[in-house]
C-alpha cells in the first residue's frame, strides 16, 4: 500500500520563474461552465437532447436532484460578474487566474465573428490587467458552435484550421494583453470520452471508433501546431502551454503503467517543440496489480488507502471519487523527467460536500486537508528538481459542472443567486493564507490544525 499523506517542515515557500515571475498562484474557471451557456454551443444541444434527458431520468438522477440541476443555465453569469470575482480572489491575494473563451459565443454563426463577444473578453482581460491579476487563456475548454459538431468536431478535416482563423481571430484583439495561453485544454480526455468506444457512452454523441479516436488526436496535434505561431507572431513574447489531464498510474509490472500512461503522453510527445510550459491537471490515482485487478479513483477506490473521505459523495450516483494528494507528486515528476520543461498546475480539485455547522457556514475541511497535502507534495516535486511555475486551484466558485450540472461543488467559493453573493468557503479563507504567503506557514498550520489533518476515512 503507498503512503499519500506527507508531513514536511515548515515554511514551505514557492519560487520566482526562470523569468523572474512570481509563482502563479490562483484559480481558475471555463466559460462554459462559468458563463451563461449559448443555446447554440455543443454542450447545451447534447444536455438538452430527448437522449440525455432519457438517461437522467431513467438513472434516477432527474428525481433525486432536479432535472433542472443539469440543464445549461446562468451558473453564476461570470460575463457580467467578472469583475467582482476578480476582484475577491485578488483582495484573497491570488495572482493568477485561469479563464476561457467561449468558441461558441464568439462564432456563434460558421464564418461569423461577434466583434462584440470578442471585445466583451478584452475587457474582461483589461481589468484584470487593472488589478494586477494574471491571466492564463484557455482557447478550447470544450465548448464550440454545435454547428461544427455536427459535422463531426474534432473529427473534421477542416476543424484544426477552423480552431485555429478563431484564434487567429482573437490573438488580432489581444496581442500582448496576455502572455501564458493554454491553448487546449485535456485533449487527451476529450478523445477518448467522445470518440473512444473503450471509454463508453461518455458524452456528446458521435460514432466512437479506434479510428475516430487517433484520427481526433492527429487533429489536435495539427492545431496546436498551428496556434503557437499565430500567438507567436502577434505576441513574440507569449509563452504557451497545453493542459493535460494526468493519472498517477502504478503498477506492479512496468510495462503495464507505460502502456497506460500512453494516453497522457501520445499529444505531448508529437507537440513538444510548439510547447513553452505544460499544464497538468492531476486528479486521481490508479494502481494496476498483476492479476489485472484495477483499483481506480474513478471506480471510488484509493490504491493508497483502499479508503475514500467521507464527503466525496458521487451526487449523481450516491458513489465516491476518491481522492489522492501525492498524485500531483507523481504526475508533476513523470513530466518532468519525460520533457524537462516548466508546469503549471491548470487544475487541482475535487467535489467536497460542506460539513454542516451552524457557526461556520460554507465549511469544508476535506478540501482544505486536499489542498493542504497537494501543494506539500508540489513543494516536494520542486525540491527533488520539478520547474513547477504556478499552482491553480479548480475551481474559483462552484459552477456548471458538466454532466453534474450545478450538483457538483468544486469551488473556493459558493455563489448565492439570491443575493448575487460569492462567499468564500473555509478553503478560500485558508488559501487566501497560503497565496498571501507565497507558501505553506506554520502560522497557517495551527490558524487551521483542525481542518489540515487527516479525516476520517471510511472503508471503500
Amino acid at each position: 500500500m503507498f503512503g499519500n499523506t506527507l508531513d514536511s517542515r515548515l515554511p514551505l515557500y514557492f519560487p520566482k520563474n526562470a523569468d523572474g515571475e512570481d509563482f502563479f498562484i490562483g484559480s481558475g474557471n471555463s466559460a462554459g461552465q462559468a458563463e451563461t451557456m449559448a443555446p447554440w454551443c455543443n454542450w447545451a444541444q447534447w444536455l438538452t437532447s430527448t437522449s440525455r434527458i432519457k438517461k437522467l431520468v431513467d438513472s434516477g438522477d432527474a428525481a433525486k436532484n432536479g432535472l433542472m440541476s443539469y440543464m445549461p443555465g446562468k451558473s453564476y453569469e461570470f460575463e457580467r460578474t467578472y469583475s467582482r470575482v476578480m476582484r475577491v480572489v485578488r483582495d484573497d491575494g491570488h495572482n493568477t487566474m485561469r479563464i476561457s473563451v467561449d468558441h461558441a459565443k464568439v462564432e456563434p454563426v460558421p464564418g461569423f465573428y461577434d466583434e462584440w463577444e470578442i471585445a466583451r473578453y478584452i475587457v474582461m482581460i483589461d481589468f484584470a490587467r487593472s488589478i494586477n491579476l494574471r491571466i492564463v487563456l484557455t482557447f478550447d475548454h470544450w465548448t464550440r458552435n454545435h454547428a461544427y459538431e455536427l459535422l463531426g468536431g474534432w473529427l473534421n478535416d477542416e476543424y484544426p484550421s477552423i480552431f485555429a482563423r478563431f484564434v487567429e481571430k482573437m490573438m488580432q484583439a489581444i496581442g500582448p494583453r496576455v502572455k501564458y495561453f493554454c491553448v487546449l485544454n485535456e485533449p487527451n480526455v476529450w478523445g477518448p470520452f467522445v470518440y473512444n468506444p473503450v471509454y463508453g457512452d461518455q458524452w456528446l454523441e458521435h460514432e466512437r471508433t479506434l479510428e475516430n479516436h487517433a484520427c481526433v488526436r492527429d487533429h489536435y496535434i495539427e492545431a496546436h501546431k498551428l496556434c503557437y505561431h499565430i500567438i507567436l507572431r502577434y505576441n513574440p513574447h507569449a509563452r504557451i502551454g497545453i493542459a493535460v489531464g494526468a493519472v498517477w498510474r502504478s503498477a506492479d509490472e512496468k510495462a503495464t503503467k507505460d502502456l497506460h500512461d500512453v494516453t497522457d503522453f501520445e499529444i505531448l510527445d508529437k507537440i513538444q517543440d510548439e510547447l513553452h510550459w505544460i499544464g497538468v491537471n492531476p486528479y486521481m490515482h490508479a494502481h494496476f496489480y498483476a492479476d489485472g485487478t484495477v483499483i481506480a479513483g474513478w471506480d471510488c477506490k484509493d490504491p493508497c488507502s483502499h479508503a475514500v473521505l467521507p464527503n466525496t459523495v458521487h451526487v449523481r450516483t450516491g458513489e465516491r471519487w476518491s481522492i489522492c494528494p501525492r498524485a500531483i507528486y507523481e504526475v508533476v515528476i513523470l513530466m518532468h523527467e519525460r520533457y524537462r520543461k516548466p508546469i503549471m498546475i491548470t487544475e487541482h480539485g475535487q467535489y467536497f460536500a460542506d460539513v454542516e455547522d451552524p457557526l461556520r457556514p460554507n465549511h469544508d475541511p476535506d478540501r482544505c486537508w486536499y489542498i493542504w497535502q497537494g501543494l506539500m507534495w508540489l513543494h516536494k516535486a520542486i525540491e527533488d528538481g520539478a520547474c513547477v511555475i504556478g499552482y491553480l486551484h479548480w475551481s474559483t466558485v462552484d459552477s456548471f459542472e458538466w454532466t453534474a450540472g450545478l450538483n457538483s461543488k468544486f469551488g473556493l467559493y459558493a455563489y448565492d443567486a439570491s443575493t448575487g453573493e460569492f462567499k468564500p468557503k473555509t478553503s478560500a479563507r485558508m488559501f487566501a493564507r497560503i497565496c498571501n504567503d507565497n507558501g505553506l506557514t506554520q502560522e497557517t498550520a495551527q490558524e487551521y490544525a483542525e481542518e489540515i489533518r487527516l479525516p476520517l476515512l471510511q472503508a471503500a
